[in-house]
């Protein structure tokens, strides 16, 4: 019978320099943020309701605000996501243009 040998070889060990990339100063989150833009995060109900909206007035009511949004950003901005979720990207001097004129 022939005998089998199995042989390994150990891999030099590697330097202790990471070699990922430095962190970015970019916000976290999902997507591509860009200097000059508002990201407006939209968290909904079951029912398709808006339960929650970042970035709001305090005395304008989330729904309200969401509708707005729509209708005054342009369509491209916004993102559906899973879970019930979606994103607005817009433009700061459009964003604080919409904020002006709704803010009580």
């Amino acid at each position: 019978m022939a005998d089998i040998t199995e042989s390994t070889t150990v891999a030099p060990a590697k330097s202790k320099v990471s070699s990922a990339p430095e962190k970015s100063s970019a916000p976290v989150g999902r997507g591509e943020a860009t200097r000059g833009q508002v990201i407006v995060h939209v968290r909904f109900h079951p029912s398709g309701k808006v339960n929650t909206v970042n970035h709001r007035p305090d005395r304008v009511d989330p729904q309200d605000w969401f509708d707005l949004l729509c209708r005054r950003a342009p369509p491209s901005s916004y993102q559906a996501l899973a879970g019930g979720r979606g994103v607005f990207h817009i433009q700061s001097d459009a964003f604080d243009a919409i904020w002006q004129d709704h803010e009580i």
